[in-house]
């Protein structure tokens, strides 16, 4: 966990910057199947218009940094659960909702990076 948190101070910076100059292409919300072994199954993912991405286990503390973060660029989002592979997309606002990755695991064809 202290490392995510570390990992997002450092970023955040640049996230901010990429935000506020309109470089998000994609915001995603994923999560793994479930397991003992998982310390965290829950993900945010901030994919770039450059192709460029940061990608953040969502511990309790990311979490709220980054609900935080994003409400500052009007990006409203509140946290899922899953405990079974899935994904949501939360931006751009007309694939809000949709799904990112296919039942396999794999980005789906139709989203350009």
């Amino acid at each position: 966990m202290e490392r995510e948190c570390n990992l997002l101070a450092e970023c955040e910076p640049q996230i901010r910057q990429r935000l506020a100059a309109g470089e998000l292409r994609y915001l995603v919300e994923w999560w793994e199947d479930d397991a003992l072994e998982i310390d965290e199954n829950h993900h945010l993912l901030f994919i770039y218009t450059d192709q460029t991405a940061h990608e953040f286990a969502l511990f309790q503390e990311v979490e709220a940094k980054c609900v935080s973060l994003l409400a500052e660029f009007g990006i409203e989002w509140t946290p899922g659960f899953k405990s079974t592979f899935d994904s949501n997309i939360l931006y751009p606002p007309a694939l809000r909702g949709q799904k990112f990755y296919t039942p396999d695991g794999k980005r789906r064809a139709d989203l350009e990076l």
